[in-house]
């Protein structure tokens, strides 16, 4: 099998024969998969690599009574004229003469919480390196305009000049006042919906007297004051917790 988010390629190949077989699913509809697999005389095995959906296809056929294994991509052979020729037909084609030749080493299938658990650690560590990567650019942006971070230089930024010549580098236009910037610019998000580049606002007494661009994990980097310069804080620092007014989102993707 070839399985993606938006088809199933099917190859059955007679072991017999050689005779093979060919359908194409719309989507991921394991029940007329099981059902088409049902029509061939058995015993069969099917196998696929896992991708994009993960352990999610084995679980299902196997409870639909389709004997399945995931195969490991490494140990699957591939021949030049296969990567020349690659498609879902020849891609399901190649799976089905691997199982055929006892080519298919099948990987463990952990339980859909231990898979669960694996998928949030690794979203958790690619974060970590989005956000370690963006704030490099950014820095980098700043360092190319002598604007070293935790100085003072270009002379003259305060917290709504230094976002406005940020965003400014990356062709949008934003008001000058943070208060301006507040109700003039973007829409307004709620904080757990911050994402890196959101502006997020604070002020007492219904007066908004900072603002700083969310870089993630957080944080925030802002012109603090002519002394610290432009730095990274963090939201929940009892200072910045305090005074948090709201956010506003000027680039959607």
């Amino acid at each position: 099998m070839d399985v993606h988010l938006r088809s199933t390629t099917v190859c059955a190949l007679d072991a017999e024969t050689g005779e093979a077989v060919t359908r194409r699913f719309r989507g991921n509809p394991w029940g007329e998969v099981a059902e088409w697999m049902s029509g061939f005389p058995g015993p069969s095995l099917a196998a696929y690599e896992s991708g994009y959906l993960g352990f999610a296809p084995q679980r299902e056929l196997s409870g639909l009574g389709v004997d399945c294994v995931v195969a490991a991509v490494s140990r699957v052979p591939r021949s030049a004229a296969d990567l020349s020729s690659k498609n879902d037909r020849n891609d399901a084609a190649r799976m089905a003469k691997a199982i055929l030749s006892h080519d298919v080493t099948p990987v463990w299938v952990p339980s859909p919480e231990i898979e669960g658990l694996r998928d949030l650690a690794g979203a958790h560590d690619a974060a970590t390196a989005r956000l370690a990567a963006a704030k490099q650019r950014l820095l980098a942006f700043l360092a190319r305009r002598g604007y070293a971070y935790g100085g003072t230089t270009p002379a003259g930024f305060d917290c709504s000049g230094f976002v406005q010549y940020v965003y400014r580098h990356f062709g949008f236009k934003i008001t000058r006042t943070a208060t301006s910037q507040y109700y003039n610019d973007g829409e307004h998000v709620s904080r757990s919906e911050l994402m890196p580049g959101d502006l997020v606002f604070f002020g007492s007494g219904g007066e908004i007297t900072h603002v700083g661009i969310y870089i993630g994990g957080g944080r925030f980097i802002h012109a603090a004051n002519p002394r610290k310069g432009v730095i990274i804080s963090s939201l929940s620092e009892s200072y910045y917790n305090a005074r948090y007014f709201g956010a506003n989102r000027i680039i959607f993707e």
